[in-house]
């Protein structure tokens, strides 16, 4: 009798476990829908539930006793997350309608978000701007959207071997 008690109660806490935790497929999964969503076109109204969604995902797999054995693959989806994290700042900035300009505050989040940003000389002519560079905002949050594929395409590497 005490051996089946023990033996139910290891399952039972076994089976506990299992629930609780997020395994690495799970949080990669759930990236791989939000760049399938990305890939498609998603509006900035549906970006952010998509985005908590994927973030709760990859955080709580982060968290697991899992992921303390896979530090490789923990930094693929971290930044992967990441990148799409910088892409809300970016979708943020660009809703308040003011341009990007390199030499201001948006600029300098551009710049730190996505070093690999291309400016462009602006054509505002008669103007205090005239040939001052901007970003543009949508060309940058593709570019994020790209650098987190290509971390779920390194995350997909050490799950399949």
């Amino acid at each position: 009798m005490k051996r089946i008690l023990a033996v139910i109660l290891i399952v039972f806490f076994g089976a506990v476990e299992l629930a609780s935790g997020q395994t690495a497929n799970d949080a990669y999964l759930t990236l791989k829908k939000m760049e399938a969503k990305t890939q498609v076109g998603i509006s900035q109204m549906n970006y952010t539930p998509a985005l908590a969604e994927t973030k709760f995902a990859v955080e709580r797999y982060l968290e697991s006793k899992e992921a303390k054995k896979t530090p490789e693959l923990n930094e693929h989806l971290d930044k992967a997350l990441t990148a799409y994290l910088h892409a809300k700042d970016i979708f943020d900035v660009r809703s308040d309608g003011d341009t990007p300009f390199t030499d201001t505050l948006k600029g300098e989040l551009v710049r730190k978000v996505y070093p690999k940003a291309i400016s462009y000389p602006s054509h505002l002519e008669g103007t205090p701007r005239e040939g001052a560079k901007y970003y543009k905002l949508p060309e940058v949050i593709s570019g994020l959207w790209g650098e987190a594929s290509k971390e779920i395409k390194k995350a997909s590497f050490y799950l399949n071997n």
